[in-house]
């Protein structure tokens, strides 16, 4: 920002794309030198994202011993773990104080749209959301008349056109390119006292025109030379081998996930294949002797009645299916000994059912806040309450012509399967307002009671625990020795 401000740059508008949409928003939130405006194209609102295929790849890459070897092999650089993790995007979006947009795209295959619209929710009114069409990513996805739109945005924001750093130069009368480049050509630099060999002259300055050296790069023979050359030639020959192993074992994990996500999406009865994950390496080993320690299966953007973008996820426990079975075209039957089925109810979901409340938050409730509550006058019999049981909801309300924050603590009761929320808190003006009048706070605690029905758990598993997670509300429950086959599920213990 600083090199482009005095470079003659009056206005300065950022943008950044996928991981570098994440640095864009922090730069713009903590920086010392903000932009004018800021433009973010699939960012991660947070970190270690695995809710999609693709990220789960990367996170394997990043972090198992054998995925930084494929990723050496195939050129990728990656650097170690972080000491101290950094605040995510959404922790520091709130701070950007310049106009901001958020770009996402509905089918993207690494950050679904959650992120773009959990950013824009905690930025409180301050950002701008597009969510486009497609299942474009960063700038693959942005399409010439995406970036034209865009660009228009970012002028128009900026409150004036941009000064251009040729002619800011030219005002100055001085030049920023290096001597070298003067003539409109880029000449290597060699080191001072450096000396050319006579047959190795540059083009142009001789017989034999060959390629420029410089003495004493090409050193003769070392003793054991021989010796070293031969064991690199065997190293390099020992990755080849692994890399194509680690090569044939992930292609053949691919084949099965995509074999035991079509089953999948006939148990669950969804209408889309879901993402499958076949945990453990190599996997070829699990392969051969047809069990496998886990399988992950994961689908989002579910509808139910009046939910729209439920995320179901089942987690398969010592799963027996051969591989000739999962790749044949015949039909497939595994035998599973536990599933662990969760079903996940967002903000956005549970806002639809609230009339009157925008930008609804969920959040955790623990022992703390529940004594802050009592403090601040509210019920002492809130004490008796259990956290895990609990969740506070917040969103905003126009009551009298004003909008004001709603806080919310509510009972969670899992009844025939269904989630139910039960008000036994609500308060105007955040967590540490005064508690209401006894008639405005049953008008709003009857608003937000409610019975949450997301429809039965996959492959017939047993609701056993409700709970808020991660800015949700989740439905969990278990289902031991299953059989799966014929589009149907059935009890084997």
């Amino acid at each position: 920002m600083a090199v482009a401000r005095g470079l003659g740059y009056e206005h300065v508008v950022t943008i950044g794309f996928s991981l570098g949409a994440a640095v864009t928003l922090r730069q713009a939130a903590i920086g010392d030198n903000r932009p004018d405006a800021a433009v973010a194209v699939s960012s991660p609102a947070r970190w270690y994202s695995r809710e999609t295929a693709p990220m789960r790849r990367v996170h394997w890459l990043l972090e198992q011993p054998h995925g930084r070897l494929v990723a050496r092999m195939i050129g990728v650089r990656l650097d170690g773990a972080w000491a101290v993790v950094p605040a995510s995007p959404v922790e520091v979006v709130a701070g950007i104080d310049v106009p901001l947009l958020i770009v996402g795209f509905a089918g993207d295959p690494y950050f679904t749209p959650s992120h773009a619209r959990a950013l824009v929710a905690a930025a409180g009114g301050r950002a701008q959301l597009w969510e486009e069409p497609g299942d474009g990513h960063g700038e693959s996805g942005a399409h010439p008349a995406l970036a034209r739109r865009i660009a228009r945005w970012a002028v128009a924001t900026a409150s004036g056109p941009v000064r251009p750093a040729e002619e800011a130069r030219r005002e100055r009368g001085t030049s920023d390119r290096a001597p070298e480049e003067q003539d409109g050509t880029l000449k290597a630099r060699e080191p001072a006292g450096a000396k050319r060999r006579p047959s190795d002259a540059a083009p142009g300055d001789g017989p034999g025109e060959a390629r420029s050296t410089v003495e004493g790069l090409n050193p003769g023979a070392v003793p054991g030379r021989r010796f070293g050359g031969r064991m690199r030639r065997l190293v390099i020959a020992l990755l080849v081998l692994v890399g194509l192993f680690v090569a044939v074992d992930y292609g053949a994990a691919a084949l099965a996930e995509s074999a035991v996500s079509r089953q999948m999406r006939e148990q669950i009865g969804l209408v889309d294949d879901p993402s499958v994950r076949i945990n453990g390496f190599p996997f070829l080993v699990q392969a051969i002797s047809g069990e496998y320690s886990s399988v992950d299966v994961d689908a989002t953007r579910i509808r139910v009645g009046e939910l729209q973008e439920l995320t179901v996820r089942a987690q398969l426990r010592e799963v027996d299916a051969p591989l000739p079975m999962l790749l044949g075209s015949g039909p497939k039957s595994l035998t599973v000994r536990e599933v662990e089925g969760t079903v996940r109810i967002p903000a956005s979901d549970v806002e639809r059912l609230v009339p009157g409340i925008e930008k609804l938050r969920i959040e955790n409730v623990d022992d703390y806040a529940v004594e802050q509550a009592v403090d601040d006058g509210a019920d002492k019999s809130l004490r008796t309450i259990d956290p895990e049981n609990a969740v506070r909801l917040v969103g905003t309300a126009t009551l009298l012509g004003e909008e004001s924050e709603v806080a919310v603590i509510a009972m969670l009761q899992l009844v025939d399967g269904q989630a139910q929320i039960v008000p036994v808190d609500v308060r105007l003006g955040g967590n540490d307002a005064d508690p209401l009048p006894a008639a405005v706070q049953q008008t709003l605690q009857q608003r937000f009671t409610l019975r949450i029905d997301p429809g039965s758990l996959p492959l017939a598993a047993t609701p056993t625990k409700l709970r808020a997670a991660a800015g949700a509300i989740e439905i969990s429950g278990y289902a031991d020795e299953l059989t799966l086959g014929d589009s149907a599920v059935s009890a084997t213990g």
